[in-house]
């Protein structure tokens, strides 16, 4: 655990001084850009390089810091679900035990997100926390995983998902506690330049229900289906 912990240290600082060494020369040729266009509309040249220092100095000191610490506090809460997917799988050699998915973000707290990773498996839906709140800044931010969908070993690996979804912010819905499955096409108002399919909503017996935007391009009825045939599996 200590290496482990030492190389996400490097890992993370690494792409912080990167960052940092960036920032600093953006600021720089910035300040120098502005002397230049001073110069051509007055004729003097005045460059104070004291201040130039200072302030490019001190807005890579910030950028160093902040994604030092965000970068590295990234790269541990990943670490639970890289030791999992990196283990040896236990895959199913059933076609009939093989999962479906999808990448579904969930709004909470009014303007807050997050993003699963929700499989349908015969005995109920696991849903993976892979984000918390992101922005429109990052539109694919969610391929990686939808990526993971085409994966044949995962979509069997039935001892990873469940382990996935025990790790924090994840779920289970046992199949004989969904009440009704319902999808929509119709797009998610806020969600800005992030492609998506339209919605699920699943309601739960005990009168609760979750809706999560399908993010990328799928068909809600198809999504809809499966999970209703993985609820009907364990009703029978």
């Amino acid at each position: 655990m200590a290496q482990s912990g030492s190389g996400d240290v490097r890992l993370a600082f690494r792409t912080a001084a990167r960052s940092a060494l960036i920032t600093f020369c953006v600021v720089v040729c910035g300040q120098v850009a502005k002397a230049l266009i001073n110069d051509l509309f007055d004729g003097r040249w005045r460059v104070d390089w004291k201040f130039i220092l200072v302030i490019s100095g001190f807005a890579g000191v910030v950028v160093l810091i902040w994604t030092f610490v965000s970068g590295y506090f990234s790269l541990r809460a990943a670490a639970p679900a890289d030791a999992i997917l990196g283990r040896d799988p236990s895959i199913s050699t059933n076609p009939n035990e093989a999962m479906s998915g999808f990448v579904g973000m969930e709004y909470y707290g009014l303007i807050l997100n997050r993003t699963y990773l929700v499989f349908a498996a015969p005995d109920g839906l696991y849903g993976w926390k892979v984000e918390g709140p992101v922005s429109a800044a990052r539109p694919q931010f969610y391929e990686p995983y939808k990526e993971m969908l085409d994966d044949p070993k995962l979509m069997r690996d039935r001892g990873a998902v469940k382990d996935l979804a025990k790790l924090k912010g994840g779920f289970f819905i046992p199949g004989s506690e969904i009440a009704y499955v319902e999808a929509t096409d119709k797009s998610k108002w806020g969600m800005g330049g992030i492609p998506h399919s339209g919605r699920i909503r699943i309601g739960l017996t005990t009168g609760k229900w979750r809706e999560f935007i399908l993010l990328g391009s799928v068909s809600p009825e198809v999504i809809r289906d499966r999970i209703l045939s993985s609820a009907a599996s364990v009703r029978v």
